[in-house]
Order: structure tokens, then sequence, then C-alpha cells
């Protein structure tokens, strides 16, 4: 065999696998997501039956009470995979988890999946929050961590 057929070999099987290489990575990344999302769906099956999940850290008292209040009546969980635009806080959220009841008011947590350290166990930080009344517009957007003082200008004041 010749150079010219080892070089068409060799350049043939780095091709095999590089293409091997990025379908398992986009595999990988792919099942990451659906991971995410199914833990996502997850707390928000806690939170429509109870004002509260042990899958969720940063949860401040102000979010407590929100949970709390969206119970006034039936709510229901929407999953959205990635995040607003802009982000309200800090980080970047891998899900929203959008509780809506029937009462009209809607809970918007933006979450970041982390595990955690001593066990490995996924669980969710709550990067920030919108809260939406029935007769307005976002009138309470939180962030929630150290990232508190890189609220937008578009968020309101609370009140």
């Amino acid at each position: 065999m010749n150079t010219t057929g080892l070089v068409r070999i060799a350049i043939g099987a780095a091709l095999v696998l590089i293409v091997a290489g990025a379908w398992f990575s986009a595999r990988a990344k792919q099942r990451q997501r659906d991971l995410m999302l199914a833990l996502s769906f997850s707390v928000g099956s806690d939170l429509v039956h109870k004002s509260g999940s042990q899958a969720l850290t940063g949860v401040t008292p102000e979010l407590e009470a929100a949970l709390k209040e969206m119970h006034n009546s039936p709510t229901q969980a929407l999953i959205q995979p990635g995040d607003d635009e802009p982000a309200l806080g800090g980080g970047r959220a891998q899900a929203r988890l959008v509780l809506t009841n029937e009462a009209g008011k809607t809970l918007t947590l933006r979450l970041r999946g982390e595990s955690e350290p001593n066990t490995g166990l996924q669980k969710f930080r709550i990067l920030g929050y919108r809260k939406t009344e029935p007769d307005g517009p976002a009138n309470r957007s939180q962030p929630v961590g150290p990232q508190t003082n890189q609220t937008s200008s578009a968020a309101g004041s609370g009140g």
C-alpha cells in the first residue's frame, strides 16, 4: 500500500472520529437539558401541591410568602427552557418555572441546576423571580442571592 492510500485511510478515520465525537457530545448535551427539564417539572409539581420543594435553594422569605399566596386558588405549573431576556439578577438560568393560579396571578422562577457538594444530589438555585398580578404588569421582580444590586431598570420596585 502506498502513502497516498494510508493518508486517505487516516483522514477517513479522523473524520469518522470527529463526526462520532460531535454526535455523542450533542447527545450528552440534549440528555442534560432533558434531565434539567424533568427535574424542573418535579419542582413545579411540588410547588403546585405545597409552598416549597426540597429541591430548591435560595428561597427568600419574600418568595416563600409569594409561593404561599399562589395557593389561595388552584395552581398549575409550566416549564420553559432557557432564560428571560433580559435576565433578572445574576447568572444564567437553565429553566423557568411559571406558576399560574385561577385568580390570574403568575409567579415565574428562574432556575439554575447545581449539585450538593457532599451528596451530589441535583437541586435548583433560584436566581430570581417575577410576580405578576391579574390587574397589572409584573410588579415585583426580585433577584435572589448576592447579585441583588444588579436589578435591571425595567424591574419593578416592589411594594
